[in-house]
């Protein structure tokens, strides 16, 4: 098996720089109460679908859709 190389020093050096807005996206999401199994939360699921969808396109991926 072969490893692919390790990020470059600017890989690194971006994802450090954004480190806490990295961590601050996550934990913003993963408040959200969406466990699926728990029908109390089917609303929640929904709004956590949504949540992640509009993050990426606030990142620019062109296109995105919630089933």
């Amino acid at each position: 098996m072969t490893q692919s190389p390790a990020p470059d020093g600017t890989v690194r050096a971006f994802i450090e720089s954004e480190r806490e807005r990295f961590v601050t996206d996550l934990v913003a999401w993963l408040r959200i109460p969406s466990i699926s199994a728990q029908p109390e939360h089917v609303a929640d699921v929904h709004r956590s679908a949504e949540w992640f969808a509009d993050h990426l396109r606030s990142l620019g991926v062109p296109t995105v859709e919630v089933w």
